[in-house]
C-alpha cells in the first residue's frame, strides 16, 4: 500500500488556490497596479522625458494603463459577481421536483 500524501489546505480539490487566497492575491495585485500607474503619471509630469525614451515610455504606460484597467474591472465588472453567484449556487440545495 502506498503512503498517503498529506492534504494541502492551500489549494482546492482541483489543485487551484482556494477562492479566499485568490481574492487576496487579486486585491494586492489591483492595489499595486493602481499605485504603480498613479506613481508613473505623477513622475511623468514631474520630470522631463528624454526625446529618445519618449516612445518607449508612452508604450509602457499604455500597457500599464491596460493592465490596471483589467484589474479594477475585475472588482467593478461581472467577473467577481459571477464568481460569488457560482459559489452560492454550489452551496444551494438541489431543486426537488
Amino acid at each position: 500500500m502506498e503512503d498517503a500524501k498529506p492534504i494541502d489546505r492551500s489549494t482546492g480539490l482541483s489543485g487551484m488556490p482556494s477562492p479566499k487566497r485568490m481574492l487576496w492575491f487579486i486585491g494586492i495585485l489591483t492595489v499595486s497596479m493602481t499605485v504603480s500607474f498613479m506613481t508613473s503619471i505623477v513622475l511623468l509630469y514631474k520630470f522631463e522625458i528624454p526625446a529618445g525614451n519618449k516612445e518607449t515610455l508612452v508604450y509602457m504606460l499604455g500597457q500599464l494603463s491596460g493592465l490596471t484597467t483589467a484589474c479594477v474591472m475585475y472588482w467593478v465588472g461581472t467577473t467577481n459577481s459571477s464568481g460569488q453567484k457560482t459559489d452560492l449556487l454550489a452551496k444551494a440545495q438541489p431543486v426537488k421536483e
